[in-house]
């Protein structure tokens, strides 16, 4: 999976060493730097990060490019909501942590693509000729956090918002439900029963990207035949986006 990890320190002066630990304000927006899995360099002044419990989005005041490796956040009693005296600490300098926002998993999912996509693109190297056993529908080419593989779909339902599937929970990422969403209208979903998610590269893998689809169909063909044949029915629905429900 193509994330950045980052060790989370709480930073607690050794004269409130024995204070108990604060908790935010309920309607503050913090995260837990003790429970932080996962960072992502969104842009030069902005982080990315997934907690354990919650996902979040760091604004500093200023750049700070090198704040997704080997860093640290440093937080009075380990929380980070965009106040005074939080930083992140990189290899060269000591970034001040300017505001901190919670975001959706559908928010985070369709930034840590960005961040991902990026990422992959200025790691790009010259091509190079390579003779050798192709493996990559073995290979798992992406994140949980906005892919899912249709081969761990156990069921799936309408939702408002596209549909929602759910998956094999130990080989998912730890997530059980994932919602989809079309790029365009998806009438399928009300009227037929059956669902194939199709991966636009050939992998077992659907993440919103060029070609990804979700066919609709019946389950027999006697429930087929007579009726009118969309293009929708023939070459699926376009997915834009794939996230975990909360």
């Amino acid at each position: 999976m193509n994330s950045l990890s980052m060790v989370a320190l709480a930073w607690i002066h050794a004269a409130a060493a024995e204070v108990p630990e604060r908790m935010p304000a309920p309607d503050a927006e913090c995260l837990d730097a003790r429970e932080v899995s996962s960072v992502r360099q969104l842009t030069p002044d902005r982080l990315l990060v997934a907690t354990e419990t919650s996902r979040h989005q760091v604004q500093f005041g200023g750049a700070c490019p090198d704040a997704a490796t080997d860093a640290a956040f440093l937080a009075t009693h380990g929380w980070v909501c965009g106040g005074p005296r939080e930083f992140v600490r990189t290899r060269t300098e000591l970034c001040p942590i300017f505001a901190v926002r919670t975001l959706t998993t559908r928010e985070y999912a369709s930034l840590a693509r960005s961040a991902d996509a990026k990422l992959a693109e200025a790691q790009l190297l010259a091509p190079v000729e390579a003779v050798g056993k192709r493996s990559d529908k073995q290979t798992f080419r992406g994140s949980y956090d906005y892919c899912l593989r249709p081969s761990q779909v156990r069921g799936w339902s309408e939702d408002g918002s596209g549909i929602v599937v759910e998956t094999g929970k130990r080989r998912s990422g730890g997530n059980s439900r994932y919602r989809i969403e079309f790029a365009n209208s998806c009438p399928q979903v009300s009227y037929q029963s059956s669902l194939t998610l199709r991966s636009g590269v050939g992998l077992d893998l659907v993440c919103g990207h060029p070609g990804d689809v979700a066919v609709l169909s019946s389950a027999t063909d006697a429930d087929r035949a007579g009726r009118f044949e969309t293009p929708a029915d023939r070459y699926g629905c376009a997915i834009a986006a794939v996230y975990p429900v909360e």
